[in-house]
């Protein structure tokens, strides 16, 4: 029960933070239709910490605190691959909250090394024995995950593939709307990360409210449908990532009205 209060409090802050709706029965129906995607349904199983860092980072990127870096910081505590958000604030010119953030998330490593170490360990050692672990191999979902399906060197690939990623990312997310730059941040993070599992793509919840939040209702129903509990492979789930990261990436607006929240 805790598990799945936890969720919807997440959840709802979330969709709240970034589609920029204040009516809280859109906010209640929108949530109640974000509870449908298949992502949401593991958390709920797998628990409440999932949906926190999510929610960590949409407030602190797309709400004026002058404690937003501390924010990310402990969501990348949380969850390693939110990591990639402590350079998100950095590239678009919130080298203060960025620093801050990179502070806390030191700091936690220094207040329980131990406990912070095996969990960044199993995050990332486990992805690259992947071949000799199958049951991994096939439920990563992220670019390693899908190179380990292919008759390529993986790790070389993954690289590669990965670093080219993160350049076209680092010019993206400056020129985006801000909730539709937080979603493509989650995205690539899930992505470009060693492993990554099915609940991991709750960053789709980001990208339907931040497509909402731009007026591409239609784009958002897509999403929305394509992530509904189809009981799709793993590694469907990564190339559908990367068709939604097209889908809230690509449209963009002009310079002048992807504003960043200062």
């Amino acid at each position: 029960m805790l598990g799945l209060g936890g969720v919807l409090v997440s959840l709802a802050v979330t969709v709240a933070v970034v589609s920029g709706i204040r009516e809280p029965r859109r906010i209640a129906a929108l949530t109640a239709a974000m509870c449908c995607l298949a992502p949401v349904l593991d958390l709920v199983r797998l628990g409440p910490i999932g949906m926190l860092p999510v929610a960590l980072c949409a407030v602190g990127c797309l709400v004026p605190w002058r404690f937003r870096g501390a924010l990310i910081g402990a969501a990348a505590a949380l969850q390693p691959l939110t990591a990639l958000f402590v350079l998100h604030l950095w590239v678009t010119g919130r080298r203060m909250a960025a620093a801050t953030a990179a502070g806390v998330l030191a700091g936690s490593l220094l207040v329980l090394p131990g406990a912070a170490w095996r969990f960044w360990s199993f995050w990332t050692g486990r992805a690259f024995d992947a071949p000799e672990r199958p049951p991994l191999a096939e439920s990563n979902l992220s670019l390693l995950g899908m190179f380990h399906h292919l008759p390529v060197p993986a790790l070389a690939c993954w690289a590669v593939a990965a670093a080219g990623l993160l350049a076209v990312w680092a010019r993206m997310v400056r020129r985006l709307p801000p909730a539709c730059a937080v979603a493509v941040t989650g995205l690539v993070a899930v992505l470009v990360s060693p492993v990554a599992w099915p609940h991991c793509l709750v960053w789709v919840v980001v990208a339907v409210a931040a497509l909402v939040a731009d007026g591409r209702t239609a784009a958002a129903a897509g999403v929305w449908v394509l992530f509904l509990p189809w009981n799709l492979p793993p590694v469907m789930l990564g190339a559908l990532a990367v068709l939604v990261l097209l889908a809230v990436g690509l449209p963009v607006r002009p310079a002048a009205q992807a504003r960043v929240v200062m």
